[in-house]
Formats: C-alpha cells, structure tokens, sequence
C-alpha cells in the first residue's frame, strides 16, 4: 500500500488496528473505518476505494 514497508504500517497509517486491517484484507469488504482511513491517507475518493454492488437475493442466502 503506498510504499509502506508491513501490514502494521499501512494500519497505522489508516488509523485501524492491524485486526481489522487483516480481516478486511481477507473478507475483501472494508469498514467504514478502513474507507476514511483511506481517504484521508492518501486522498482517495469514494469511487475510487469503493464498488458497489447490486444485492440479489443469492448473495443474501451465501
């Protein structure tokens, strides 16, 4: 991310714990912590740090 050199730097820089970086990193769906952590780290805009999809009723039952 950015040129940071481990997982505890890019957390620190989003200004999450390294769980919560990890978990998001693994389920590929960020909080909303992570999301403002990006923006305001290293100016992101919503459209680009975000893609929204369309929810159908079988990712409901996944």
């Amino acid at each position: 991310m950015s040129g940071l050199k481990s997982n505890e730097a890019s957390a620190g820089a989003l200004h999450v714990s390294l769980e919560e970086l990890q978990e998001v990193e693994k389920l590929r769906n960020p909080s909303p912590n992570v999301l403002v952590g990006l923006f305001e780290a290293f100016g992101f805009t919503p459209g680009e740090a975000t893609l929204v999809e369309e929810l159908t009723e079988s990712k409901l039952v996944a």
